[in-house]
């Protein structure tokens, strides 16, 4: 699934909205997503964020709080349900307040 969507940001200029809730996205291919956008010309255009019931744990939620640091057009981010520790929750907290995200869904 991961390759897919990288290819997409490949050839897509302008992606503003990302649901992959449900997909089991592992730690490792959140680093490696969020790696993506971040090098993409998405990231000026991505608005929405859905990860919800993946299983991206406390490392890929360091990684959505780069994402959110980085990619300026972020509205809503959504990460519940995909496990990870108080670091990385308050990793994506601090971020989302500094990039004055609206919308951040953590549970």
């Amino acid at each position: 699934m991961t390759h897919i969507i990288i290819s997409l940001l490949k050839v897509s200029s302008n992606v503003e909205e990302l649901y992959l809730q449900g997909n089991k996205l592992t730690r490792h291919e959140m680093t490696i997503l969020s790696n993506a956008i971040q090098g993409s010309p998405s990231r000026d255009t991505l608005r929405t964020l859905n990860l919800d019931w993946n299983q991206i744990e406390d490392e890929g939620l360091v990684a959505v709080a780069l994402l959110i640091r980085n990619c300026k057009n972020l509205q809503c981010v959504r990460v519940s349900h995909c496990g990870g520790e108080i670091h990385g929750r308050e990793l994506c907290k601090k971020a989302a307040k500094d990039n004055k995200l609206k919308n951040l869904v953590l549970v």
